[in-house]
């Protein structure tokens, strides 16, 4: 049930309890009933909408990004002036994951429309238009446009230029707008000038670095990640710092003589705002596109402004509502050099409407370059680059718990063969001779691989292995927490210290690393579990306990988020726990292990995959029947057994037990049974 209380989920409850249903795992939320399924992955991302469907992406109650649901709506025939428009694509701003998690200042009580900017089909024209007609592909600045059907104001609705995809088009309204209106309208940027660009890898940072090129200023840009740097060293921007740190101030004062930067825009919020008012030249430009510090009130001393400077706070939601004519100039303005190729698309990553919580995930990691965007066409995006081929970084650490077990070592090793230099074991034992072998071999091969000893479970030994880490290695990127112990045995037989003993690194250890490391910009936090808290595992209640908590807190760190795979590992030969246990040979005869090498190609492929939790395992139902009788009949398994059912593969079974109360007349099921 939903963790607050809810009178009509107890009626739900008792329904349940008394109905005839095959249903065994069942979740009540906001008044809808879910039930569970495993699903292959290539089908995870779920139906996509029919075009005939008509629904809007909304989040009845923000705070927590699980929430957002396509919510059945109805079409509005356009008014004077208004068309609408059957949504390809639809860019997704930051206001959106702000309004989204509830932290949008001055947000309206009641469910929150999402999307402001679109591409699609005119499918209707009002009263008084003109300039469009029904079947035109078009591009829109569309609040509301997370949805099938948008209705727009058609002074903001241009025809789609040819040359462009759907999704390509989508990334051009507010990210140009802002730029354009910030720069040019309000900063009168001009050749020769000077402007500082924050976070200049994302939408509205691309923009301005075009604009910025074409006026002919000297920009200098700061961005997060060496990979956003990198990517904007790769357009040709000469001066590129970091934002993560205010050093970047010394860093333009040093490059300009003292002078400072003619123009700045501003989306850093605290020290990193003062610090950029501080290198601003005489007569300069501040142009404010966050908001936090406003709506906040922070107090600002006026001394800077000796230098006879400007400071503009943009907000493209009120310029549209208050003086709708410049808004409708700029945006002409923005399509016209879309025309003319003066403006071009931005890099985009696209996500399927099915996938819109992750988008919105990615987003609020701020681990994308350019804009996200979200399809409506039913189309599923390609495995990105990412996926396909994982490369670490050579200058950052990377932490794996449990690191000198077999497993652990595993790990460690594919690491180092896909770039990493730079690698931190935790482990509660010395490494044994067979490990540090292995240690001096990757010595010998330039990557510097560093043994800690601490308990996970216990948060103080835990601090202290992590600030010897920080003192004496480049900076923490991904943590792998692989540590784990077994104690099998029947539930009868699992005393609360066999719990303590299975539960301590899986429990304690996972939520230590995680409250420890949580204000860190990792690029991933990888919690090891198993099938065995999907699927269950004869005689290791204790073992399927510990790995659901490291699946529940996957789900957690991303709803908040943060970065987080769980991933539910079938048992795999020759290293991990269940070699170490002698089921490998019993597992490895129904053909359900993981060899090392395809379990170490599978995390490459899902390590910066957008779920909170994925399985790899070898799935046979038909070979599951044999440890599991009921498997075939088990609703969880239903897609996968369908599946094989239509191969021939698969057997039915019906359980005895049941074949025999289903025989008897109702009023004798209680005593039989």
């Amino acid at each position: 049930l939903s963790p607050e209380h809810n009178a009509d989920e107890m009626s739900a409850l008792v329904n349940e309890l008394v109905a005839n249903d095959v249903e065994d795992q069942i979740a009540w939320r906001n008044g809808m009933r879910h039930v569970a399924r495993l699903i292959r992955r290539e089908e995870s991302t779920g139906e996509s909408p029919a075009s005939s469907d008509v629904f809007r992406l909304e989040i009845p109650k923000p705070g927590v990004l699980d929430h957002l649901t396509r919510r059945p709506t109805t079409r509005e025939a356009p008014g004077q002036g208004q068309v609408e428009i059957q949504v390809s694509a639809a860019g997704l701003n930051f206001n959106d994951v702000l309004k989204a998690l509830g932290m949008y200042p001055g947000m309206a009580e009641g469910a929150i429309p999402l999307g402001s900017e679109c591409s699609g089909t005119v499918v209707a024209v009002g009263p008084g238009v003109d300039h469009l007609a029904v079947g035109d592909e078009v591009v829109a600045v569309a609040p509301g446009s997370f949805g099938s059907f948008v209705t727009a104001a058609a002074a903001l609705v241009a025809r789609k230029p040819a040359s462009l995809s759907f999704e390509e088009a989508a990334t051009i309204p507010i990210a140009f707008l802002t730029a354009v209106y910030a720069l040019k309208h309000l900063g009168q940027l001009s050749e020769g000038d000077r402007v500082l660009i924050h976070a200049a890898s994302g939408g509205v940072g691309l923009a301005a670095v075009q604009i910025a090129q074409q006026v002919g200023a000297e920009i200098f840009a700061t961005a997060g990640t060496p990979e956003k740097r990198a990517f904007l060293e790769s357009l040709g921007v000469p001066h590129v710092m970091d934002s993560r740190s205010t050093a970047f101030a010394d860093e333009v004062l040093a490059r300009t003589d003292g002078r400072g930067v003619d123009v700045v825009l501003n989306s850093l919020a605290g020290e990193g705002m003062l610090k950029s008012l501080e290198v601003m030249a005489p007569f300069g430009r501040f142009l404010e596109i966050g908001k936090r510090d406003i709506y906040e009130n922070r107090e600002l001393g006026l001394a800077p402004f000796r230098k006879q400077l400007a400071y503009f706070s943009i907000d493209l939601e009120r310029l549209f509502a208050e003086r709708p004519a410049l808004g409708v100039k700029l945006f002409r303005e923005v399509m016209q050099g879309v025309e003319a190729h003066t403006f071009t698309p931005l890099r985009l990553q696209v996500f399927p409407i099915s996938e819109a919580v992750h988008a919105f995930r990615e987003m609020a990691q701020a681990r994308h370059i350019g804009k996200i965007i979200v399809s409506l066409d039913g189309r599923e995006p390609k495995a990105s680059a990412a996926e396909a081929e994982v490369v670490f970084r050579a200058d950052q650490t990377y932490l794996i718990t449990g690191g000198l077990g077999a497993l652990g070592l595993a790990v460690a090793t594919w690491m180092v063969e896909h770039g990493a230099r730079h690698v931190a074991l935790l482990g509660r034992h010395q490494p044994s001779a067979a490990a540090r072998a292995t240690l001096a071999t990757w010595a010998q091969g330039g990557a510097r691989v560093e043994v800690f000893q601490a308990d996970l479970a216990d948060r103080d030994q835990l601090s202290m292995a992590l600030a010897e880490i920080d003192r004496t290695m480049p900076p923490l990127c991904g943590i792998v927490h692989a540590a784990g112990v077994q104690d099998d045995g029947v539930l009868l037989h699992l005393t609360r210290e066999r719990f303590r003993t299975v539960m301590a690194p899986k429990v304690g250890g996972a939520w230590n690393l995680h409250t420890l490391t949580a204000d860190r910009a990792l690029d991933f936090f990888v919690l090891f579990s198993s099938a065995a808290s999907l699927i269950g595992s004869p005689g290791q209640g204790n073992y399927a306990a510990g790995n659901a908590f490291l699946d529940a807190l996957a789900h957690h760190r991303r709803a908040i988020g943060l970065p987080a795979l769980s991933i539910n590992w079938g048992a795999w030969s020759q290293v991990g726990l269940a070699a170490g246990a002698h089921r490998d040979s019993r597992i490895s005869q129904l053909g359900m292990s993981i060899t090392p090498r395809q379990g170490l190609d599978m995390l490459g492929r899902v390590i910066h995959q957008r779920a909170a939790q994925v399985a790899v395992m070898r799935v046979q139902v038909g070979l599951w029947q044999q440890v599991f009788p009921t498997a075939a009949d088990w609703p969880f398994l239903e897609y996968l057994a369908r599946e094989e059912a239509a191969s021939g593969r698969l057997r039915s079974h019906e359980s005895p037990l049941r074949k025999t109360l289903m025989a008897l007349p109702t009023a004798q099921h209680r005593r039989a049974l």
